[in-house]
Order: C-alpha cells, then sequence, then structure tokens
C-alpha cells in the first residue's frame, strides 16, 4: 500500500527518506526562512516511488512548483541518485519536467557513501566527548563485541545515549535536533541546507 500522504499544503515540497530526515530538512527550512517547504517522508527509501505517485495524485499536484527528493546515498551515491531517477521516471516525473520542478539530494560523506548520522557525526567532530564515544566503541570491540553492522549509527547513538535528554524522550536523531543538541549553522549541513534553499527558490 502507498505511504498515505497528509496533503500538499503548499507550493515546494520535499521528501525524505525517514522521519528524522524530516525533522532535520524542516530546521534547515526554518533556519533558511523557508516556511513555504512542506516536509513529508516516505517511510524508507523502498517505499519513494509509492510516494511520490501518492503525491501526484493529490489535488493540489497541479500546483506544485518544485519537488525536492532526500536520500541516504548508503554504499553509494551513484546508485541511489539512479534509484531516485528511476522512482521519478516510474511515477511520470523527472528532472526535466516543467511542472513541478524537480531537484534530487543524496545524503554522503566525501567518499560517495554514508548516511544522516554522518553529516551529523561531522557537525560534532572536534567535541571533547566524541573522545569517549570513540573509546568506548574500541573498549567493546578489544572485549570481543560484534562489530556494530552499522558503525556510523552505532557511533552517533552512544553519543546520544551520553546526552542530557528530557523524561519520555526517546533517543533519535530527531530527538537530538529537536532538543538542539547539533549545531545546524555548522558546514557539514552546508550541501543540504543549499539544497533547501534551492527548493524554496525554484
Amino acid at each position: 500500500m502507498p505511504p498515505k500522504s497528509r496533503g500538499l499544503e503548499r507550493q515546494h515540497l520535499i521528501v525524505t527518506e525517514g522521519r528524522d530526515d524530516q525533522i532535520v530538512v524542516e530546521s534547515l527550512a526554518a533556519r533558511e526562512g523557508a516556511s513555504h517547504v512542506q516536509v513529508m517522508h516516505c517511510q524508507g527509501r523502498d517505499n519513494l516511488e509509492n510516494k511520490i505517485r501518492a503525491v501526484a495524485a493529490e489535488s493540489g499536484f497541479r500546483s506544485l512548483v518544485s519537488l525536492g527528493i532526500v536520500l541516504d546515498a548508503e554504499e553509494s551515491a551513484a546508485a541511489t541518485q539512479t534509484s531516485i531517477e528511476a522512482a521519478l521516471k516510474a511515477a511520470g516525473l523527472g528532472s526535466g519536467t516543467d511542472q513541478p520542478r524537480v531537484r534530487m539530494h543524496v545524503v554522503q560523506r566525501p567518499d560517495g557513501k554514508g548516511m544522516m548520522e554522518d553529516i551529523c557525526l561531522a557537525s560534532l567532530s572536534g567535541r571533547p566527548v566524541m573522545e569517549c564515544v570513540d573509546a568506548y566503541l574500541i573498549c567493546c570491540n578489544e572485549r570481543g563485541q560484534t562489530d556494530p553492522a552499522n558503525s556510523s549509527k552505532a557511533r552517533f547513538q552512544a553519543w546520544l545515549s551520553s546526552q542530557p535528554l528530557k523524561s519520555g524522550q526517546w533517543y533519535f536523531l530527531g530527538t537530538a535536533i529537536e532538543s538542539d543538541l547539533l549545531d545546524l549553522g555548522h558546514p557539514a549541513f552546508d550541501p543540504l541546507r543549499a539544497f533547501v534553499r534551492a527548493v524554496a527558490e525554484m
């Protein structure tokens, strides 16, 4: 079943991979004064095509001026770019479409891999607590703990678990953003910030 759309409310839309990504992009849009940009998530990259189809079926779709897509590179930025293009084409859209104009952003490290947690970790570089985080993970490894399936998520979660969250809050990336634990003005967020600005100005 296609992910249900909450409805198009604005003329500029960004679709992200997950809820945490949505919170990051919404927060960046707010910092940029781009309150006219609506942000939705597609409940996972495998649902992107269905989400785009759901959006295209909305009554307000004809008034949509710009559509942005944000996905993690994971193991390959190039492969992710190709998958986004395929999803857009399958839904009858593409970068050459007159309206809405489409722009894509693949979240990645300099090596062409990665995810949103990597961008957040880059923004934490230089903080003294990260030495403790890395020492903890090394200690676990030296004592026979199997390496985590996703080292970036493990490192980010280890950092987040050290932070003073309010009672009842869950340790998610989105919580870190909402609790102002991350500096969204850090240069690590510049590519994503520029993307948000571009979609807002299309």
